[in-house]
């Protein structure tokens, strides 16, 4: 598997990628547009016009028919949009991939915009919102983006507001996507087990060649300014489990430290014998999942750690004499909370108890062995899907075009980081000050900064 770089004359950005293995084509076209780009104004724009684009075109004048044309050949079709950017995607059997350039150039050049299908998708999207309002993994998440990107473009949310969503107008989107969609501020990326010039030839004599590019500066760099000082929030709601999220700003998109700390990552949760697992499930039974991510943009990106329990195991259990009697007390009188955990120490504690570990470099040859082997070998195995390779050099063409990793330079790139990188890599971004916690429940605020405090060497 290999990938080559080619641009076409009105500056469309695209990456070709081999994938010979199987008879099927999937393409990407991108455009650096996304949430942050938006104006108080209009919120969920970009979200809304996505939405509108697979709404109908003269030659096809409906969704169904759009859609309908892709799965008839037992092809998948969808959109996204996310911070900052949005993407169109289609998966085919190559045979038919010429009918998915037609309609992926067809929906971007020649939509309708009718009004009532406009009216009709802005229910539809604020449905969604709803949606995601009723669902305390989304608004956890929600909360703690929207703290840890606070004062930043990054903190809007791309599905906007209500009321941002309802004043959106025909005219207002059409405006926005004559500024953003346009060929310097697009990419496509393909995989397919045709040629290289094949590839090349179905691109350059597209419809992607009609689009014009524009002087207008669609990016607007900003500098994230780190807390000087730990922040917690708890969001109340009853529900069953508390929705945690601990997190840390850290490196963009195309800085180096990006792979030491996908690497940390892995040493966290990454499988079943990672050390939050084996801490948080398996020596302690205090969770059903745990889960390390990053997220990286131009500017900046975000690591987190992501959990839920019951409540009374997101803190240490508290071992004062008068703990013990009021323990006592509650058994005579009502049910007494079960502690099944093999120590006093709660979910917040551990899982900064194993960051603290790796910033103090105890990590062995073996295990940082066994690490890279991992991340090396899910990333091999993720390769296999065509889907997964096309969003893998989508983010690259997008954040680092003139400087592309392949996969086959991403297992070096991992085999080559020493523990001594990671130590370094931990203490730069995961200190105390730049924390950010988030619990949705029914978890004390106050004791939850408390036990925050007590990592004093953090």
């Amino acid at each position: 598997m290999f990938y080559k770089q080619f641009i076409l004359d009105n500056g469309v950005k695209t990456v070709y990628i081999s994938k010979r293995d199987l008879n099927i084509s999937c393409i990407n076209v991108l455009f650096k547009v996304g949430a942050k780009n938006e104006s108080k104004e209009h919120l969920g724009i970009s979200h809304v016009l996505e939405h509108m684009l697979l709404k109908g075109t003269k030659q096809y004048g409906t969704n169904q028919e759009i859609t309908s044309q892709i799965e008839a050949l037992g092809g998948y079709i969808n959109a996204h949009t996310t911070r900052d950017t949005t993407f169109y995607i289609i998966k085919i059997n190559t045979k038919y991939l010429q009918k998915a350039i037609d309609i992926l150039s067809d929906i971007l050049l020649h939509s309708l915009f009718r009004k009532k299908d406009l009216e009709y998708e802005k229910n539809v999207v604020i449905e969604e919102l709803m949606g995601g309002l009723d669902n305390p993994d989304h608004v956890a998440y929600d909360e703690f983006s929207k703290s840890i990107f606070e004062g930043v473009p990054l903190q809007q949310d791309p599905i906007g507001t209500i009321d941002t969503i309802r004043a959106i107008t025909r005219s207002s989107l059409i405006n926005y996507m004559k500024k953003f969609y346009t060929s310097d501020n697009m990419h496509i990326t393909i995989s397919s087990n045709l040629s290289f010039k094949r590839i090349e030839h179905m691109i350059r004599n597209s419809s992607f060649k009609s689009f014009a590019p524009t002087d207008l500066k669609k990016h607007m760099p900003f500098t994230y300014i780190p807390n000087d000082q730990a922040t917690v929030q708890v969001v109340y709601k009853s529900i069953e489990q508390e929705k945690m999220y601990i997190g840390f700003p850290i490196c963009s998109a195309t800085h180096e430290d990006r792979y030491v700390i996908d690497l940390i990552a892995a040493i966290l949760t990454g499988g079943m014998s990672s050390r939050l697992f084996i801490a948080l499930r398996e020596t302690n039974p205090l969770v059903y999942y745990v889960k390390a991510q990053t997220e990286y943009y131009q500017d900046m990106g975000i690591f987190y750690i992501k959990t839920a329990a019951k409540l009374e195991n997101i803190l240490d259990v508290d071992t004062s004499p008068l703990s013990h009697a009021g323990s006592f007390i509650q058994s005579l009188f009502g049910k007494q909370q079960q502690q099944h955990r093999k120590g006093n120490k709660g979910i917040i504690s551990i899982i900064l108890d194993h960051i603290r570990k790796i910033k103090k470099n105890t990590l062995n040859k073996p295990e940082l062995s066994a690490v890279k082997q991992y991340i090396i070998g899910a990333g091999l195995l993720n390769s296999e899907e065509s889907k997964t390779v096309v969003e893998y050099y989508k983010e690259e063409s997008v954040y680092n075009y003139d400087n592309i990793k392949s996969i086959h330079q991403l297992s070096k790139i991992y085999e080559k980081i020493k523990a001594s990188d990671i130590v370094r890599v931990c203490n730069t971004y995961f200190s105390k000050d730049k924390m950010f916690v988030t619990i949705l429940g029914q978890s004390s605020e106050s004791r939850v900064c408390q036990c925050v405090e007590e990592y004093m060497d953090f």
